[in-house]
C-alpha cells in the first residue's frame, strides 16, 4: 500500500504512471485510486503472475477492472526502449536486487534510461527489499542513483524495507496531504493507520 500510495503524494497531480512489476496487484489497486491518473502502464514479465493474483481479489481489484490500466507483458527495459510515452512517475518494483535476471533494474544504466520517459520533475520510485541485501549491495544502488538523480529522499515503509523517491532534475518537493482526502483510498489507509501527514513524514 505504501509503494503506492508514496508516489502518489510527491506527484498528486499525476496523470500517466507506469509501474514495473505486478507482484499481488495492491500497488496497482492503490495507484489506480487517483482520481486525476489517466493512464497506468503495468509492466509484468510473467503472464501467470497476473493470473494468479487474481487469487487475492478483492485487495487488487481496480488492477483488473479498471480500464486505464494497461498490461504489458515485457521485459522493463525493453518495454520502455520502445515505449513513446513519458511519465509523471514510475514505480518500479521488481523482485530483490540479488535475484538473477533482476539486477539490471538496479544500475546506473537502467536510472539513465528511466530518465528518458519522465516527464519534467517526473519522479522514480523505487522500492528495495532489505532482507538478505548486504550493505555493499544497498549502496551500489544508492550510488547509482546519486549519480543519474539531483535529489532522492529514502522513506522506511517496513521492518527493512524502502521506498527512494528520486527526481532528474531540481529538487523533489515535499509530500502532500492530498491523497490522504480521497475517498477511493481510506479503505487501504485504514488498513495501514495512516491519517495523517505527520505519519508519513516520520517515515523519512
Amino acid at each position: 500500500i505504501l509503494v503506492g500510495l508514496i508516489p502518489m503524494m510527491i506527484r498528486p497531480d499525476a496523470t500517466d504512471a507506469a509501474l514495473i512489476g505486478f507482484g499481488s496487484g495492491v500497488t496497482c489497486h492503490v495507484l489506480l485510486a487517483s482520481p486525476t491518473l489517466e493512464r497506468l502502464d503495468t509492466i509484468e514479465i510473467e503472464p501467470e503472475m497476473v493470473e494468479g493474483s487474481k487469487n487475492f481479489h478483492p485487495v487488487n481489484e481496480r488492477a483488473y477492472t479498471d480500464p486505464r490500466n494497461h498490461f504489458w507483458f515485457d521485459d522493463a527495459k525493453a518495454y520502455f526502449a520502445g515505449a513513446a510515452q513519458k511519465y509523471d512517475f514510475i514505480v518500479s518494483e521488481p523482485t530483490n536486487p540479488w535475484v538473477s535476471g533482476v539486477s539490471s533494474l538496479f544500475t546506473v544504466e537502467f536510472y539513465r534510461e528511466a530518465k528518458r520517459y519522465l516527464k519534467p520533475s517526473g519522479v522514480l520510485a523505487q522500492w528495495l527489499q532489505g532482507y538478505e541485501l548486504s550493505n555493499e549491495l544497498l549502496m551500489t544502488v544508492l550510488v547509482a542513483l546519486d549519480q543519474e538523480f539531483s535529489d532522492y529522499q529514502i522513506l522506511r515503509v517496513g521492518d527493512s524495507d524502502w521506498v527512494i523517491l528520486a527526481v532528474a532534475d531540481g529538487e523533489l518537493g515535499q509530500l502532500s496531504a492530498d491523497p490522504l482526502k480521497w475517498s477511493a483510498l481510506a479503505p487501504e489507509l485504514k488498513v495501514i493507520g495512516v491519517h495523517d501527514i505527520g505519519q508519513m513524514d516520520s517515515l523519512l
